[in-house]
């Protein structure tokens, strides 16, 4: 069986995207770890995401317990956890995901185009103000 130029560059291009991303979920679930190891046991910081609309809010984590700032309940419930599935999610099923993490392995920032042929589905979130207390 002779496969077409087109052909081949198709299936060059997912051949390589698996690697591609088979490398970034091993970063991933690195980060992961390493958060999970140095993670405080009080912290505090502010989550701004954008799709549609950009909206932030301040989470509060005491002894794994997760708050949200009074007011914001409303607002999406994301949390560090949440934003790791999402990358995840992200890393499986998006056309690109670009990603930053801090030193204590937590995203800093991502951003996600989750379809290369649809206009306005990219996605970012941006974690700011972290703090310790």
């Amino acid at each position: 069986m002779q496969l077409s130029s087109q052909s081949f560059w198709y299936w060059l291009s997912l051949i390589y995207k698996c690697k591609k991303q088979s490398n970034t979920l091993a970063e991933l679930d690195n980060k992961i770890k390493k958060w999970n190891q140095n993670k405080p046991n009080k912290f505090t910081y502010k989550i701004t995401s954008g799709c549609m609309f950009i909206q932030s809010v301040e989470v509060f984590n005491i002894d794994g317990e997760i708050q949200y700032k009074l007011g914001q309940e409303g607002h999406s419930k994301k949390n560090i956890n949440t934003l790791f599935q999402e990358i995840r999610n992200a890393l499986y099923s998006a056309y690109s995901a670009k990603i930053t993490y801090s030193e204590l392995g937590y995203p800093l920032s991502y951003s996600i185009d989750w379809s290369k042929s649809t206009i306005d589905d990219e996605c970012f979130v941006k974690i700011s103000e972290f703090r310790i207390f």
